[in-house]
């Protein structure tokens, strides 16, 4: 007998949710996975192939912050580089872009933050 999504049989009684957006961040730091028929936060956000909620990649103010945060695991020879400086937003776009690539594709969640190979 075939389910349909709405049923409650399929999904154990309990109905299929969306998580908000501050589940989905305190899930996504601890790298814990979504509980089962639970759908990510909206505006972007994306299950890892291991269930966790990832977020989209930074864009905006977010992204100035982003950019800070990541500069701050560097040393100061490699924040000096010309690729490291903050307002190289196509090199930064560019290695947010692939660590959230990168997230989408871990069962495991392991991310390696401090490899920055730009």
């Amino acid at each position: 007998m075939a389910f349909s999504d709405d049923d409650g049989a399929a999904n154990n009684g309990f109905p299929r949710r969306s998580l908000h957006a501050w589940e989905g961040h305190l899930l996504h730091q601890a790298g814990y996975p979504c509980p089962p028929d639970t759908r990510p936060p909206g505006g972007g956000w994306r299950l890892s192939r291991g269930g966790v909620p990832i977020p989209p990649p930074p864009r905006g103010t977010l992204l100035d912050v982003a950019i800070e945060e990541a500069r701050m695991t560097l040393t100061d020879e490699e924040r000096a580089e010309p690729r490291h400086h903050p307002d190289n937003y196509t090199a930064w776009n560019s290695y947010f872009l692939r660590r959230w690539e990168r997230e989408l594709a871990s069962c495991d969640y392991t991310v390696f933050y401090r490899h920055f190979g730009m």
